[in-house]
């Protein structure tokens, strides 16, 4: 009989991976939802327009996370019964997005001429509404997080793409301009607050006693320091590059962004919104929390070491093909940031660890340090090499923050840079082995019809998969070991 605490851990580590299926059977879902809708809208819309829908959440997101006490994640952490700060916590995020609203809404003109953005007053003065609808969702929903259940995350989001999905294409083509945009992102804020009613039971009132909050003050006000370093670095990155470049570099760049985060968009939101309320669960198993880290990086190198591969030998064949010749530009930031998000994924998981040990002053602090160097570099890239110049500083400003953090995950897991090696050495070998004939006959390879080029591409992730399987199976090496894990846990029992 295995001792109660063994049983505890396989207990989590069971709910660990059946609600990181969810969450990657929802970015799978939402990510080709999100893909479909972007290939219609981008080829009837201009960069212009996603531009302007940038800028009309810019200050509203920025006020929003700024003014963010951290409570959600300091009540997912807590091990008690946090019922009773609820109606408080919802309350006060009521109260601050609608003063967010006000303040957008009439300083609309003001912001719009700071931007260069004047011919869309209106719209930046109608960005605040996306926060406050956002607000009134169920607070209940923290329980999603809480008792990992993600198949409620799953439905939550993937109706809300929906709703984006179908309200934008149908306005799409009655105005062909960034108001389709608009409609859709407000259907997609309604759709995510209405879901969380129907997905769980609580209901939230309004109540002004505020004072059972303040427990969590000591504990928050390092999450509200991540925030601020986060939302600071996104607001400077899109606000620079609207005043230096343009609002049709700054759709150009803000859509490189998603293409890039599309396979990362896979693994990194659920690695960390898995191993958060995990290894809190674990905080005085340091052994485990390795293992699972060196689990994580098995799995994330595995997928995203051929993507990158792929998308810098073809990254202007594939924009080509997606969206057409007046989004090429973006190519080299597209590989650029491919390659930030991919490095930034094990750097949120080392966040999701720290904070959930009670660290979070320390990662507080490296992502300052990371905002610093990001900003000493963004003004002087941008004005030399654009969008491109953009993407490098910003790939150049992450390198202190995983480097530091690495550094202290190994102080406090006995992690070493051997283990980083051996998840990384499989997939760079066997990728470098088959994409190099690719590198070799590129101009010819690029030059096929894209159906003979697309099944060429195919061919070679299956090959790619099968060698991995093929050295899983008689090594025990690599991935595999992670593979069979997941899929002994998720297949049905007899």
């Amino acid at each position: 009989m295995q001792p109660p605490e063994q049983n505890v851990s396989r207990n989590i580590l069971t709910k660990s991976i059946h609600g990181g299926a969810w969450l990657t059977a929802g970015f799978i879902v939402q990510k080709t939802i999100g893909f479909i809708s972007f290939v219609i809208l981008g080829r009837l819309l201009l960069p212009s327009d996603f531009g302007i829908l940038v800028l009309m959440l810019l200050v509203p997101k920025f006020l929003e996370s700024a003014s963010d006490a951290g409570l959600s994640k300091a009540l997912i952490q807590d091990q008690g019964n946090v019922e009773r700060y609820l109606n408080p916590l919802w309350t006060f995020g009521i109260l601050k997005s609608a003063a967010v609203a006000v303040i957008v809404f009439f300083g609309g003109p003001l912001i719009a001429s700071y931007l260069h953005a004047e011919h869309a007053i209106l719209a930046i003065r109608l960005g605040g509404l996306f926060m406050l609808i956002q607000s009134f969702s169920n607070i209940g929903e923290i329980f999603f997080f809480k008792e990992l259940d993600f198949k409620k995350v799953f439905v939550r989001n993937v109706c809300k793409d929906l709703a984006y999905t179908i309200v934008g294409i149908m306005v799409v083509f009655a105005t062909r301009s960034y108001w389709a945009l608009v409609a859709a992102t407000t259907a997609s804020y309604f759709t995510q607050a209405i879901s969380t009613y129907i997905l769980h039971p609580y209901r939230p009132r309004f109540t002004f006693r505020f004072a059972p909050l303040w427990r969590f003050f000591g504990y928050s006000k390092w999450i509200v320091g991540q925030n601020w370093s986060q939302r600071i670095y996104g607001f400077l990155e899109s606000t620079i590059l609207a005043r230096t470049l343009d609002v049709n570099n700054l759709g150009l760049f803000s859509k490189a962004k998603s293409l890039a985060g599309v396979a990362p968009g896979l693994l990194g939101p659920m690695f960390n919104l898995v191993s958060f309320p995990t290894y809190a669960k674990l905080q005085e198993e340091p052994t485990k929390i390795r293992d699972g880290f060196i689990k994580s990086l098995n799995l994330l190198f595995f997928i995203l070491v051929p993507v990158i591969f792929l998308v810098i030998v073809a990254g202007g064949k594939l924009i080509l093909i997606i969206l057409g010749p007046s989004w090429l530009p973006m190519t080299n930031a597209l590989r650029i940031l491919l390659l930030f998000f991919s490095l930034s994924i094990s750097t949120d998981i080392t966040q999701a660890i720290l904070n959930a040990l009670g660290r979070p002053k320390t990662q507080t602090s490296l992502s300052f340090i990371s905002l610093l160097v990001t900003i000493a570099l963004l003004v002087p890239f941008t004005m030399l090499w654009g969008i491109t110049g953009s993407a490098i500083a910003i790939l150049v400003g992450l390198l202190p923050i995983l480097i530091l953090s690495y550094k202290l995950l190994a102080s406090l897991t006995a992690l070493t840079l051997r283990d980083v090696g051996t998840s990384l050495a499989l997939p760079l070998v066997v990728s470098t082995i088959l994409f190099l004939p690719t590198i070799i006959w590129k101009e010819a390879l690029l030059a096929l019809p894209t159906p003979a080029l697309l099944g060429f591409a195919g061919s070679i992730g299956i090959l790619y998969g099968g060698v991995i399987l093929f050295i899983g199976l008689r090594f025990n090496y690599g991935p595999y070991p992670i593979l069979r894990l997941i899929w002994n846990t998720l297949k049905p029992r007899a």
